[in-house]
């Protein structure tokens, strides 16, 4: 126990102990390696209050000084970023050169991001005619903000929330997953460091049913941010009701790729391979089904599967790149799964296929581990085919390693069944086809696309590389981009109605040289995000949410700082 990493609730400025712990388990490795509070009701209710008194203060500090200390704790985060790396890898089980990629960096990113954008916030005014009155808004911090974030991407998410909620003016009290807690530990170090005031920041661990429902229940936390699964979120809902609390819910996916004739191979393969498998496919983005038009199927397939069993499993804290092994060693693409029952279960979804009859195209191979790996949770990417559009592993969400590629006829079709989940958060198109683009992104049940819509001068072309590049040369400020169909034999109604057949609606990817298709399946999607020939481009400036089981509301630059003030309008009689 004494060599074994021990972290303390931080409430007002301080590393409070409590009563008893849980253990945190090494992905890696099985074993335990860290001890976690168990918080409970008073825990929350100190960290509340806590919050409630250094409100007043936080709220009434200027937006210099807010964006000044946290611009600081930024600055640290960043000096720090191979300790952070470590200590994530070795939690959450991603490879650690992953995590000093995109976790740790995106986390200082979004630090940055919102402690500079506070700093050019406006307000409305509008002067009423004949009335002689005169109307302005003026934007207010709500209160104590609760953050519940999610262990696939911990401090990426947790910073997600909790850098908008204090650049408002909030103060907060967040549970991190009680599977990934150790970096949001040493993050409260950088605050006290960095001089954030005691209490702005409160950090709860523990379990979702003590913890958790403590702060979704607690009458003093009027808003809610949490990011998870769709069923722990309907619970959520469920409490939170008799409060009225406002709910910001970044949920699952169920994300299709949509793939035409004309795709880019050399370009739609490396990216859907990452797409899909990235961070073990435990990202709520992550492809989990692929729709590959009928005559490019089996090359697509061949190819697909080739570079798939390239990929290293290993050792997360191996920094020099494997397919399947230790998270610490740097050749390991893929790491651990978060625990030994998340294993379990995807894997389940697997044997569930083969029953039904689907074919496991690759994912069965022998993975030799090293010995200190060996009782970890690792899973080889896993393709599977001949899957039934009603079968579990087309309709819930797998959340691992594991994509089904089916073959589509055409546009009308592949809609409808990528829209026939309960999910809409994100969507990928692959085409030049600038009128098909349209009508898919129009027609996607998703929130977030990735398209042109300008009108004015015009341009005419099928090439969308072509097409952004005239586009940005252009000295014009309207440009007209032909929306029509080039393609003669896609059918859209049919499309839309395949893509579209689940119950989410987070994000969808669509892969074709042609732009017209690219735009006319992004508008039909039923997602949230919809990515063109490309996969997870984010920019923080633009909304990020997801339709239907996907979630509620929007985050980002100007919709994460919505949500974390409230709007209040004056009006003056002159």
């Amino acid at each position: 126990m004494s060599d074994m990493l021990v972290i303390e609730n931080f409430i007002n400025g301080e590393f409070v102990p409590t009563k008893s712990h849980i253990d945190s388990f090494d992905p890696s490795t099985g074993s335990v390696w860290a001890k976690v509070p168990d918080s409970d009701e008073t825990d929350v209710n100190k960290a509340v209050d806590a919050a409630k008194k250094a409100f007043l203060k936080w709220s009434s500090t200027p937006v210099q000084e807010r964006s000044r200390i946290m611009i600081k704790i930024a600055d640290r985060l960043e000096s720090q970023l191979q300790s952070f790396a470590e200590q994530e890898s070795c939690d959450q089980g991603k490879p650690i050169w992953l995590a000093k990629a995109v976790d740790i960096p995106r986390a200082v990113h979004n630090l940055r991001t919102f402690a500079t954008s506070i700093l050019h916030d406006t307000n409305k005014s509008s002067v009423m005619d004949g009335i002689d009155a005169f109307n302005y808004t003026i934007k207010q911090p709500v209160g104590v903000a609760g953050l519940i974030s999610p262990w696939n991407l911990p401090l990426y998410l947790l910073t997600f929330k909790l850098a908008p909620a204090i650049a408002a003016g909030n103060t907060v009290v967040a549970k991190p997953s009680e599977m990934t807690s150790v970096t949001a530990w040493m993050l409260a170090k950088i605050f006290n460091e960095c001089g954030l005031p005691p209490g702005v920041v409160n950090l709860v661990f523990g379990v979702g049913p003590k913890a958790g429902e403590a702060i979704v229940k607690h009458p003093d936390i009027p808003l809610l941010s949490f990011t998870g699964g769709t069923a722990t979120a309907k619970r959520l809902r469920a409490s939170a009701a008799p409060f009225c609390k406002k709910l910001s819910l970044e949920l699952g996916g169920k994300n299709p790729a949509v793939i035409f004739n004309d795709a880019d191979l050399d370009k739609c393969i490396p990216t859907t391979v990452r797409s899909s498998f990235i961070n073990q496919g435990e990202i709520c983005l992550c492809t989990s089904r692929i729709y590959v038009q009928r005559e490019l199927y089996p090359r697509f397939l061949e190819r697909f599967s080739e570079e798939t069993r390239k990929l290293v499993v290993g050792d997360p804290e191996d920094d020099k790149k494997q397919v399947v092994g230790d998270p610490k060693d740097d050749k390991s693409i893929l790491g651990a799964l978060i625990s030994k029952e998340h294993l379990a279960k995807v894997k389940g979804y697997v044997q569930v296929a083969e029953k039904e009859g689907a074919t496991i195209l690759c994912g069965k191979e022998d993975m030799n581990l090293q010995d200190k790996n060996k009782q970890g949770y690792f899973m080889r990417p896993t393709i599977v085919t001949d899957v039934s559009d009603d079968s579990r592993l087309i309709k819930e969400e797998i959340f691992g390693p594991v994509t089904c590629v089916m073959p589509f006829d055409n546009e009308e079709e592949v809609i409808e069944r990528a829209n026939n989940v309960q999910y809409g958060l994100c969507a990928t198109v692959w085409t030049t086809n600038v009128s098909v683009l349209h009508r898919v992104s129009r027609a996607l049940q998703v929130i977030y696309l990735t398209m042109s819509s300008m009108y004015g001068l015009s341009v005419w072309t099928t090439n969308v590389s072509v097409l952004h590049r005239v586009s940005r040369a252009l000295q014009v400020i309207y440009l007209t981009i032909p929306v029509w169909s080039v393609c003669d034999c896609l059918d859209d109604k049919c499309f839309s109605n395949i893509l579209n057949n689940v119950q989410y609606g987070l994000c969808a990817t669509v892969w074709t040289t042609n732009a017209s298709v690219s735009h006319r399946v992004s508008r039909a999607l039923q997602v949230g995000t919809v990515w063109a020939n490309c996969w997870l481009v984010r920019d923080l400036n633009m909304p990020f949410g997801g339709m239907k089981d996907s979630g509620i509301g929007r985050e980002g630059t100007t919709d994460s700082m919505e949500f974390f003030m409230e709007q209040k309008n004056v009006c003056v009689k002159l």
